[in-house]
């Protein structure tokens, strides 16, 4: 049965009040008009229910106000964000958001103001004189991000989730070779890469010049080397050699990608194998009597709340 109380949560990611730009592109900005237009959004289209917000209109419930922002951001369901006179705040809080996976509609006064990294996103101009027809520019591009909402109102977030009884290797494959932007690996052990997958990233690398790989192991040195082999019941000492000759290979074989692929080590006991491919996480299960690839895996869209957790 649908939720008909539902409302799809938009933050808005702007400063307060009136301010003045340091960019001589843009001029004085009236933040709580233009708030206070988007927020018209929420009686335009009956059938999809919006809630319109920013951190100074929730409830603040963290004493640090980047821990509330970043709140803010997770529990949305997208965001709207004012890059007019490139705010640092507004900046880093937009990059946080899509670091979540969350889309974002960027609004902006001067089109000069977006930077290079975030053209092609989702934009929409507008001028100090026009802000009462803002909310009907913004709205034609809702399609591109009901899509997501719509799944999270009939289902909830849960219902977005994928089940599997195992890792697959050919699932994993299929996942790398169609990553346009970045790949994101954390593993315990990096001779499933070695042995498994580093072909195939190489050659998703060759193909796509703007993919970025970021890979995270266990340190070979690590206290909770032990601990981890003795779970498996290995030898500590061959563990240790396993893992340190899997990270050598592992930078040797891309070492001609230095700008593209970064290799860093932790020192925490694991608890979880992941891997992330553009909009989706595959993330797996560690379990104390057997090997990841194993045990059961689920796949979760990148922008669901927590979904970084």
């Amino acid at each position: 049965m649908k939720d008909k109380s539902f409302r799809a949560r938009c933050f808005v990611i702007q400063p307060f009040g009136k301010k003045p730009t340091d960019n001589k592109n843009s001029p004085t900005v009236d933040n709580d008009r233009v708030f206070e237009g988007l927020k018209t959004l929420e009686r335009i289209q009956p059938s999809f229910r919006l809630e319109i917000y920013r951190g100074d209109t929730e409830k603040v419930r963290r004493e640090n106000l980047h821990s509330h922002v970043s709140d803010c951001i997770k529990t949305s369901h997208f965001c709207i964000a004012d890059l007019t006179g490139q705010n640092p705040n507004v900046l880093y809080e937009t990059g946080v958001a899509r670091g979540y996976g969350k889309k974002v509609i960027i609004i902006c006064q001067n089109k000069k103001d977006i930077p290079s990294d975030l053209e092609g996103s989702i934009f929409v101009e507008y001028t100090p004189e026009n802000i009462d027809s803002l909310p009907s520019d913004v709205q034609p591009h809702f399609g591109r991000v009901r899509k997501i909402i719509e799944e999270a109102k009939e289902h909830g977030d849960l219902g977005r989730v994928r089940y599997l009884p195992n890792r697959k290797e050919g699932l994993i494959k299929s996942k790398i070779a169609k990553a346009e932007n970045k790949i994101d690996i954390l593993q315990t052990n990096l001779c499933v890469l070695d042995t498994g997958f580093k072909d195939d990233v190489k050659k998703a690398l060759d193909k796509n010049e703007s993919l970025q790989v970021r890979i995270l192991t266990l340190d070979p040195q690590s206290i909770f080397v032990n601990h981890r082999g003795h779970q498996l019941d290995l030898d500590i000492k061959d563990f240790r050699q396993e893992l340190g000759d899997a990270i050598d290979n592992v930078k040797k074989y891309y070492s001609g990608y230095e700008d593209r692929v970064r290799i860093k080590i932790y020192d925490d006991f694991p608890v979880q194998i992941t891997f992330c491919f553009d909009q989706e996480i595959i993330s797996c299960v560690v379990s104390s009597t057997g090997k990841s690839r194993d045990n059961c895996a689920f796949i979760v869209p990148e922008n669901m709340p927590g979904a970084h957790s």
